[in-house]
């Protein structure tokens, strides 16, 4: 499956809501390619990985992974979408993928994992108490994916639900309507698990194109057309054009643009034509959206 890399995707790459992106490119383990600086700083000696996803990732050996320095950027408490592309086969530490999160007392934040089954969790805490189902909440997909091969891992809070996404297809969701919150103190991890200044958890395998989208929940159709390779940019919707039907009153026209105007007689008979002056008058934009059978309503 021809998969399409985040960076190639118009619509994200220039979304202000595009808060961190990590591409692993040869020579740049460490960039933030979402333009918001975020670098990241190795935790022993993570590796570059020829073989990656698209082209250069990053190779972990267990003991391997990156920390960054905690920022509002980090700290969705909005909708959201994170996303990585993962290769593993050696689950048995539950290895963490990417966390925004501690657990002091209260769980507070957000953390993308893999449990020791080889299923994906999404979990989300709001930094008030410990009971599940109230002060935070998780939901695991039953897809496996420690089989050596690549992933695309996603988890997604929308407002009401928390999903988990493996290669474009939707694995499980659970309804939660709490918005994650997080502690003074907070842990952004790539690749391992902290949760109260000691990593863990770490990961045997290898990430490519890790990102963070604070503000935006990616949708279904989005997050499969990532994976399949069809996304396009998204422009903001068109303007739409007026109808074959449409009949246009004198406000309307007065109000289609600026530089229109209607010169027209008093008296206008039932036969009565646009004159000379008015198609003049109608901008090139205007006129080649307005088909020959728009009628003019004039009193």
């Amino acid at each position: 499956m021809a998969a399409t890399e985040l960076q190639l995707v118009n619509s994200l790459i220039n979304d202000a809501a595009l808060k961190a992106y990590y591409r692993f490119s040869t020579g740049a383990l460490t960039t933030d390619s979402s333009g918001e600086a975020h670098t990241l700083t190795a935790i022993s000696d993570p590796a570059e990985d020829a073989s990656g996803k698209f082209g250069g990732a990053v190779a972990l050996d267990g003991d391997d992974a990156y920390s960054a320095t905690d920022h509002a950027d980090f700290k969705p408490t909005g909708p959201f979408t994170v996303g990585v592309w993962v290769k593993a086969s050696d689950v048995t530490a539950g290895p963490v993928l990417f966390q925004s999160y501690s657990k002091n007392t209260n769980r507070a934040g957000i953390t993308l994992s893999i449990g020791t089954n080889g299923y994906v969790s999404l979990l989300q805490g709001c930094n008030n108490g410990t009971t599940a189902g109230t002060h935070y909440q998780s939901v695991t997909g039953d897809v496996g994916v420690a089989d050596g091969n690549w992933h695309f891992v996603v988890g997604v809070w929308d407002g009401s639900y928390i999903r988990v996404y493996i290669d474009g297809t939707e694995d499980a969701n659970t309804a939660f309507a709490n918005a994650p919150a997080y502690a003074a103190t907070n842990y952004v991890r790539v690749g391992c698990y902290n949760a109260a200044g000691t990593n863990s958890n770490f990961l045997t395998g290898s990430l490519d194109d890790v990102f963070l989208i604070n503000g935006t929940a990616l949708s279904a159709d989005q997050i499969e057309s990532i994976y399949d390779g069809t996304i396009n940019s998204v422009s903001p919707s068109a303007s739409p054009s007026v109808s074959p039907s449409t009949s246009i009153s004198p406000s309307l026209s007065r109000s289609i643009s600026p530089s229109i105007s209607l010169s027209i007689s008093k008296s206008v008979s039932p036969s009565t034509s646009i004159s000379p002056s008015l198609s003049r008058s109608i901008s090139p934009s205007i006129s080649k959206s307005i088909s020959p059978s728009i009628s003019l309503s004039i009193s």
